[in-house]
């Protein structure tokens, strides 16, 4: 199911940005054993079978997905900070009926794409009871993770995303970044 909902919205962002170059580059078995070794467990499974088909240079609307060496230097980075106290006293969006970890940063979040601003998208592998594992959240450098809509995976939220590229409704330049269109946020629909 991921990897056609995958495929599927790169389909669409190619026709709606045609002239969008191909950025990723070859995953390698090295690079997926050294990031499931920083996680202390396997990549998740969603965001693994995407990145074997493209390993980073696509972009969810101002999104750009990383590619697997970037996702492990962002995650330890953000762990590195999570361990020296950085994020203590912070303020964070509250949690979604408690779906979600409410605190600055989790080591069970693991980006997948990065805006320009240093905010993400990421998926949770540790969620709270209500939640689900592999859930989509979008992480903003000042106030943590926020989710808005109902939880969804990862291969959930790139069917949404397809759907919102084929609807027509959104216009890219030719080099792939969101130009116009009605006013949505791929993470709240």
């Amino acid at each position: 199911m991921i990897e056609d909902a995958f495929r599927r919205a790169l389909a669409a962002l190619s026709h709606v940005a045609k002239g969008a170059e191909d950025l990723s580059r070859p995953l390698t078995e090295g690079a997926v054993t050294s990031l499931a070794s920083a996680l202390g467990q396997d990549v998740p499974a969603d965001l693994l079978a995407i990145l074997r088909i493209r390993n980073g240079g696509w972009r969810v609307f101002e999104y750009d997905a990383l590619p697997i060496d970037q996702i492990q230097r962002r995650w330890e980075g953000l762990v590195a900070q999570l361990e020296e106290g950085a994020f203590e006293g912070h303020e964070v969006f509250a949690s979604e009926a408690g779906t979600y970890k409410a605190v600055k940063w989790s080591r069970g979040f693991v980006p997948f794409a990065e805006d320009g601003g240093g905010n993400l998208l990421l998926v949770d592998v540790a969620p709270e009871p209500k939640g689900k594992t592999g859930q989509v959240l979008r992480w903003e450098r000042q106030g943590g993770p926020g989710m808005g809509s109902a939880p969804r995976t990862l291969g959930e939220y790139l069917q949404d995303y397809a759907a919102l590229l084929e609807s027509g409704d959104y216009v890219f330049d030719e080099e792939g970044f969101y130009e116009d269109g009605p006013f949505v946020d791929a993470m709240y629909p």
